[in-house]
């Protein structure tokens, strides 16, 4: 699935660039931009949900099993929080809407 996204990046960005249609090179990467945007918002709501269901399961393995000087909850909290600032920060100070 990665790949599929990944070849759909650089086509949507490659081609305007060959044509040098500049106009459809910003809205495409606004585009881009939103969708990675949204994918690290949801994916830190997702971290955060999956460390709240799964905190007492002692099979849990992988990144955040093995950190121990940081709670697991602090660290998706963190990374939440970082996505939510740069979502109003984007919209607060980029797009202007008044």
């Amino acid at each position: 699935m990665g790949i599929l996204w990944a070849l759909s990046f650089v086509s949507l960005l490659a081609m305007p660039i060959y044509f040098r249609y500049d106009i459809a090179i910003m809205h495409i990467s606004i585009l881009l931009s939103s969708f990675i945007l949204i994918q690290s918002i949801l994916n830190g709501i997702q971290l955060c949900k999956h460390i709240l269901l799964k905190r007492k399961n002692p099979a849990m393995s992988g990144f955040l099993a093995r950190v121990r000087l940081i709670p697991a909850m602090m660290l998706g909290a963190v990374l939440l929080g970082q996505s939510v600032y740069t979502g109003y920060f984007i919209v607060k100070n980029i797009i202007s809407l008044y």
